[in-house]
């Protein structure tokens, strides 16, 4: 979360499904929601185009605050996946 308000206006939080509170971010590059439940968080990140989500996902991917990130990023298409894979072999 500190990681996401530091370069995010955090315009509102909201208890409500698929999780038991839910985050929204967004800036001039990207938004991302955070969907939090007891052991569990899951995130949906977009972005303007290709080279900004890559661009915002090594950002995140650099912080030390978000163990296992590296891991669990997916995308639901080839495209995402180049991009993620691409962040991953850009950042420390």
């Amino acid at each position: 979360m500190a990681t996401c308000r530091h370069g995010l206006l955090q315009p509102w939080d909201i208890a409500d499904w698929p999780g038991s509170r839910q985050y929204r971010f967004k800036g001039h590059y990207a938004q991302v929601v955070l969907w939090s439940q007891l052991g569990q968080c899951d995130c949906w990140v977009a972005a303007a185009n290709g080279r900004l989500l890559v661009s915002f996902a090594v950002g995140l991917l650099d912080t030390h605050d978000l163990p296992g990130l590296r891991r669990a990023l997916w995308s639901r298409d080839e495209k995402g996946t180049r991009q993620f894979s691409q962040a991953c072999s850009l950042s420390r």
